[in-house]
């Protein structure tokens, strides 16, 4: 307004002008510093940034030889450390989104693969991507925005990795007995010999005593012939005429 006046008006000397425009900068800073104290998103953040810029662009304007222009010196150093401050904070809340969002996609992902397959291998796969949507979060600064999101994420994803964990050992676990069944049944069962019966020598007997029998009765002697036939002569058979020798 003031400006507005000197310029029609022709009469207000520079100083009064820039101290008006010192002034305006002021004020633009200061509502800065209120919309970023109550900033509660990257948005917020950035209105804040846009009002300070404004205040530095106000300040730039004030020349040398006004009375003003120390002020507006200190000042404008002042606002644009501040202004680089905002551009840190956007720059890391920013980055803080785009892992917060990394990491709920990932977990996505492996929520709907687990369901379609649950083998070790898969399994293997899942933990890695756990353990790497864990470390995304685990990237977001404790004073971001989202630290209270991250925190209770955190908590989610690690549960669901020692799920994973205790699924792979149990899954590894029934892999082992049925490969270990498969085996046993592959074996062939090996046929029992027929028991060989072993020699069992008899007992051994002791002789027994046998006594000799009685010697046979001698046979008795032939009967004497009742008639002695004569050797020769009548009744002989032999001829009288024979000679004996």
């Amino acid at each position: 307004y003031i400006q507005s006046v000197c310029t029609v008006l022709k009469n207000c000397s520079q100083d009064i002008q820039f101290q008006a425009t010192y002034d305006q900068a002021v004020d633009d800073a200061q509502a800065a510093q209120i919309t970023y104290k109550q900033a509660k998103t990257v948005a917020n953040i950035q209105a804040a940034q846009k009002q300070l810029d404004t205040a530095i662009a106000e300040l730039n304007k004030i020349p040398q030889n006004v009375k003003v222009y120390p002020q507006a010196k200190k000042a404008l150093a002042t606002y644009q450390n501040e202004s680089k401050t905002l551009s840190t904070r956007i720059q890391k809340e920013t980055k803080a989104d785009e892992s917060f969002k990394k990491a709920n996609k990932i977990a996505q992902t492996i929520q709907k693969s687990t369901k379609t397959d649950d083998s070790v291998s898969a399994l293997d796969q899942h933990k890695a991507e756990w353990q790497k949507a864990l470390k995304l979060l685990q990237e977001v600064p404790k004073d971001s925005f989202l630290a209270s999101q991250v925190e209770a994420k955190r908590k989610d994803f690690s549960k669901q990795l020692t799920s994973l964990e205790e699924q792979r050992q149990k899954t590894i676990a029934a892999a082992a007995a049925k490969r270990q069944m498969e085996a046993e049944q592959a074996v062939p069962i090996p046929t029992e010999p027929a028991p060989t019966s072993a020699y069992v020598p008899p007992p051994r007997q002791e002789p027994t005593y046998v006594p000799p029998s009685e010697p046979a009765p001698a046979p008795a002697p032939a009967p004497a012939p009742q008639t002695q036939e004569p050797l020769w002569g009548p009744g002989s058979n032999q001829s009288s005429k024979e000679p004996l020798w």
